[in-house]
């Protein structure tokens, strides 16, 4: 609790704001951190002070696996917004955790709406995610042309024939096999370059092979060899992936 008080406090000093809109708990992935941020002298404590003085204005919660997100639901009136992966196939909170927030008033911010950039049409995926139950989605944008793709895709919310037969192609192109980027599994202890390893071909796909050789595609492929199977990035990934086996 006083550790995340004085963060809130450093926060309004960086920003130079006298209240936060927002302050999210990030990265509660399981029941066991969903415990102790709930508990007595924990973070949500040093939030709750924190609102009550008006540092910040509303708490919310990010997570990756929804099940756990139900349970802060459930058992916890303070959060005002759940953060949680949500897109065109990653879209299971749409019978769990959209009803539940809906019949409590909790807003639901959709992160990794592109599949963390495994998508081909990045806006079509952002329309698509946007025109569902939620209150936001946060896509990453690195120029100004996709920020203005984008914004142009919020225009028009209503799918077109010809974009559900693209959003269907789209559905095949992630699996359950596909990093989704969050990097939870690194640093690993080895020296083994996991997150890029695993966006090699996504990279080549969308960029060509050319630049991969220049982020040093040679080392990356090298560092396989590193791993000696010790399970430590299996049991850090959010997602469940068969890293070792994707490596």
């Amino acid at each position: 609790a006083d550790g995340i008080y004085q963060d809130v406090e450093r926060s309004l000093g960086n920003l130079r704001r006298r209240q936060i809109d927002l302050y999210q708990l990030h990265g509660v992935n399981d029941d066991d951190q969903l415990e102790e941020v709930l508990a007595p002298g924990g973070a949500v404590e040093g939030l709750r002070r924190a609102r009550e003085e008006g540092k910040i204005a509303h708490i919310g919660i990010t997570g990756h696996r929804r099940e756990t997100l139900v349970r802060a639901v459930q058992t916890c009136d303070d959060f005002a917004t759940v953060q949680v992966p949500f897109n065109l196939v990653e879209d299971e909170i749409l019978e769990t955790l959209v009803p539940l927030c809906a019949d409590r008033d909790v807003g639901i911010i959709a992160m990794k709406p592109c599949g963390g950039g495994n998508f081909t049409n990045a806006p079509l995926a952002v329309k698509w995610c946007i025109a569902q139950p939620i209150a936001v989605a946060i896509p990453g944008m690195a120029n100004p042309q996709e920020v203005e793709e984008n914004v142009a895709a919020a225009q028009d919310l209503e799918l077109t024939a010809e974009e559900r037969m693209a959003i269907d192609r789209m559905k095949s192109e992630l699996d359950q096999r596909t990093c989704r980027r969050c990097r939870y599994c690194e640093p690993c202890p080895q020296g083994v370059q996991i997150s890029s390893l695993l966006h090699g071909r996504s990279i080549v796909r969308r960029m060509g092979a050319a630049r991969w050789k220049e982020w040093g595609a040679r080392d990356i492929i090298a560092s396989a060899d590193l791993c000696i199977e010790c399970n430590e990035c299996v049991t850090k990934c959010p997602y469940d992936l068969p890293i070792r086996q994707m490596i």
